[in-house]
């Protein structure tokens, strides 16, 4: 999964693709026990779904680093959700 490092973890998007439909793994992160494989280890992170808000903010940091984010939000009348991935403190 593409991902932008922020302060206090990663950014991801729930583009898939610039699909009309949200990709599954959007729902499994209800579960607030989320596990992820970065830079050849696993982290555990919390999820926070970025409010509307913050939102044109937190676009602009991930598609200075992958603009075709843009041609997948053009691809779609949906929303597309923005997910900080928040890393835990040891």
């Amino acid at each position: 999964m593409t991902y932008v490092q922020i302060d206090d973890g990663y950014l991801v998007a729930a583009s898939y693709g610039g699909r009309d439909k949200t990709p599954d793994w959007f729902y499994n992160i209800d579960n607030q026990n989320v596990r992820v494989f970065v830079n050849k280890e696993y982290q555990n992170v919390k999820p926070s779904v970025v409010k509307t808000d913050d939102k044109e903010k937190y676009w602009s940091l991930l598609t200075a680093v992958y603009p075709t984010f843009n041609l997948y939000r053009s691809k779609t009348d949906r929303d597309i959700p923005l997910v900080k991935l928040i890393t835990e403190q040891v």
